[in-house]
């Protein structure tokens, strides 16, 4: 499985940001700088016969010629899972679910991104033990 940072612009260049669109006109992600984003909700992610994320062929389509190049899916506990669209269209098995045609790709093909806990904070024991100790007195 391949590394792939996910590109960004800094604050000085003006990237396009394009809105792809489902065929009924409901947007559902964005291609900004090669990389098809797209947040998913829990009932987005395929649990059967392997954890999944599926795209409608449309929506793929429509990424690729607004430039993407990267397929970034942000789940729904916050990590982020990547993939070549190239590897993504390769990985994938087309499944129809009663809304169009989807090309399925297993989670476990995607590169990760996984989202770091935050450390607990210093100031959140010192005020804890303070009220302790008042009370103690």
């Amino acid at each position: 499985m391949a590394d792939f940072s996910i590109p960004t612009g800094n604050g000085h260049n003006r990237t396009t940001r394009t809105t792809i669109r489902r065929p009924d006109g409901r947007p559902v992600g964005t291609v900004c700088a090669g990389t098809y984003r797209r947040r998913l909700r829990p009932e987005h992610v395929l649990r059967y016969p392997v954890p999944s994320v599926a795209v409608d062929v449309a929506v793929l389509d429509q990424a690729e010629a607004a430039g993407a190049v990267v397929m970034a899916f942000e789940l729904p506990d916050g990590s982020t899972v990547v993939l070549a669209l190239d590897a993504f269209r390769a990985a994938a098995r087309t499944i129809d679910r009663g809304h169009g045609p989807q090309l399925a790709v297993p989670l476990a093909a995607f590169a990760s991104t996984a989202v770091q806990p935050e450390p607990p904070t210093a100031e959140q024991l010192r005020l804890f033990s303070a009220a302790l100790a008042s009370r103690t007195r």
